[in-house]
């Protein structure tokens, strides 16, 4: 008899709490009913009445501690009552409420009869700032609406949206459409309020946050039903005004009514989801928002609750690697500091580096130390990090190759664009985020319209550097070789050749594009090279990667020096950039034979 016991299905569930709630430390609640530990110092010991808050309110507060400190979480709390937070301020809250893991705010902290804009500020500050913010909006939501918090999510994604440049009609557009709506106007009075209140705020948020908007089938979408059938069975409309058109109107309107509630600031692109059986979550590429309800829901639920969202939002699998990645190494990278620490050699070393007086080999240096050091903690995780890739990967393995696509993965499967994809996974194989502070082998040069890549040995392009051979008496013209880079226009072509090895896939103004490091696919075709040199010693002159160049031109049959400019735009990864230096020197030591075909 087998008594052995299959194991227990992975839950998507499950991996969503591993990455997102078990890395939690510090928590930070804010709320104006509640009482701070300022507050009942204040009171207790200054004679300032009224800052203890009631007995209440303090028992809220200490059942929220109790679900924070819960022996599943032990998770460190601050309390803060919210009566210092400005909206006109530069900054609406203290800079320490800034660094928690999770945030539970209310939504009304002037009271129940207030505005959510003090709450809003503060999520608009969260979304603004460089880490990745969880927060539960934790609130008695509206009068007699308290139970539907519908409208606070509304508020919530319009206050982190800002102002779609796309959805403004040009003047000509507009023009046309005013008198349009004019001439309508004088058939039928009061049609354009009429139009106007067929576009609510939902609607507007639905529009704003799309990346490609068609407003063909935007026109099929039930928010804007009620203006289609209005204009379709309406006989007085003019009848050279298109709906389309007059769809965008309407929007360009309803975005000037909100300008005054929309963000001041671009907090980019916001996702939302209205409360759908009590779940409901709002999301920027810095911050996941979810709202509950006080009064039916008691603090021991609020983590659940966030994982529930959390779920319910559905990250893609590779976020949850990449965020399993970074929480890895907040809590395993001090092992592998320590071990650089340790070592009062290394750290010698390290200092000799520092303090030589050429201060651009100084930036190189320091350059190379943090290369290192990545390196090093990017090692420390390695384990733990594959371990949950694993974990990943036998969920998707269990769900079934269709299942998985339809959940994670809708827009891949056997109806994707394949070319695409594999362009896009080349590119990502063969080139790497644009590194340094001077030119390297591996960059990719952008001059004039056409694109050369740097084949020296990266170990003769270092500023500052005693040359021995004949360029040593160039300073500060430094000596490289760059192969030109000729583009491939059928993208499907490349690919199929791909493993010849002599296309690249670069991404060129966001778009990827495929080149040939031959003139042609031909076996007996060489790479066009030439020498270059890199005046300055090819440092940067600014952030846009610029270097200045000169090039032997040919002017009458004379030898000119030409001295354009170059934009580095795309980086190598090592390997690929060692390939091909290893393939312009096989075509370097070509001997010609005397062979007669």
């Amino acid at each position: 008899m087998n008594n052995s016991v299959a194991a227990t299905p992975i839950e998507y569930r499950d991996l969503i709490k591993e990455v997102y709630i078990d890395p939690i430390r510090t928590v930070v609640v804010i709320d104006d009913e509640f009482p701070s530990l300022d507050g009942l110092i204040a009171e207790k010991w200054y004679g300032e009445k009224g800052r203890g808050g009631t007995e209440e309110n303090a028992e809220k507060v200490r059942n929220i501690l109790k679900a924070c400190r819960h022996k599943d979480r032990r998770w460190l709390v601050d309390v803060h009552d919210g009566k210092t937070i400005s909206t006109n301020d530069d900054q609406c809250i203290a800079s320490h409420l800034h660094q928690s893991d999770l945030m539970i705010l209310d939504y009304h902290l002037d009271g129940n009869d207030g505005s959510g804009d003090k709450a809003i500020a503060i999520l608009r500050e969260l979304a603004d700032n460089d880490y990745f913010n969880m927060v539960i909006i934790y609130t008695k939501g509206y009068g007699i609406d308290a139970g539907n918090l519908d409208r606070v999510i509304g508020e919530i994604a319009l206050g982190l949206s800002s102002n779609n440049s796309a959805l403004t009609l040009k003047s000509q557009n507009l023009d046309e459409v005013n008198d349009y709506i004019e001439e309508w106007e004088l058939k039928e009075e009061g049609i354009t309020d009429k139009l106007k209140i067929t576009i609510n705020e939902s609607a507007y948020l639905i529009v704003n946050h799309q990346i490609d908007i068609d407003w063909e089938k935007i026109k099929d979408m039930p928010e804007f039903q009620e203006a289609v059938l209005l204009f379709n069975s309406n006989p007085n409309k003019p009848s050279k005004l298109k709906l389309s058109l007059l769809l965008h109107w309407l929007v360009h309107e309803q975005q000037k009514e909100l300008d005054s509630k929309l963000s001041p600031s671009n907090l980019g692109h916001v996702a939302f989801r209205s409360s759908e059986n009590g779940i409901n979550w709002i999301r920027t590429s810095r911050l996941f928002i979810t709202v509950i309800h006080k009064e039916q829901n008691n603090p021991d639920s609020l983590p659940d609750k966030l994982i529930e969202a959390l779920n319910h939002w559905c990250p893609k699998p590779h976020r949850l690697l990449m965020t399993k990645m970074r929480a890895a190494l907040d809590t395993r990278g001090t092992l592998a500091e320590q071990e650089i620490l340790e070592n009062s050699f290394l750290q010698i070393a390290w200092f000799d580096e520092l303090l030589i007086d050429d201060a651009s080999q100084r930036k190189l240096n320091v350059n190379k130390t943090i290369e290192r050091h990545w390196e090093g903690l990017g090692d420390s995780v390695q384990t733990e990090v594959a371990h949950f890739a694993s974990k990943v990967t036998d969920y998707l393995c269990g769900l079934g190759s269709v299942k998985a696509y339809e959940t994670h993965c809708p827009d891949g499967g056997s109806n994707s664009d394949r070319t695409q994809i594999l362009a896009a996974a080349n590119c990502y194989h063969c080139t790497k985020t644009i590194e340094g502070n001077h030119l390297t082998t591996g960059h990719v040069l952008k001059i004039d319209t056409e694109y050369w890549l740097c084949l020296s040995p990266a170990c003769d392009l270092v500023p500052g550097q005693e040359k021995k051979d004949w360029s040593k008496n160039l300073k500060p013209n430094m000596p490289f070789k760059a192969v030109r880079l000729y583009e491939e226009n059928n993208l499907k072509k490349a690919l199929k050749l791909v493993n010849n090895g002599n296309h690249l896939f670069l991404k060129i103004d966001s778009a990827i594009k495929a080149f040939n490091f031959l003139p042609d696919d031909s076996t007996s075709s060489t790479p066009r090279w030439e020498q270059m040199f890199a005046i300055n010693q090819g440092i940067f002159t600014d952030d846009a990667r610029i270097i200045s160049l000169r090039r032997i031109g040919n002017q009458q049959e004379q030898l000119i020096v030409l001295e354009p400019s170059a934009q580095v735009v795309a980086h190598l990864r090592y390997e690929y950039a060692l390939n091909l230096l290893q393939r312009l020197a096989v075509s370097f030591s070509r001997v010609g034979l005397d062979f007669q075909s």
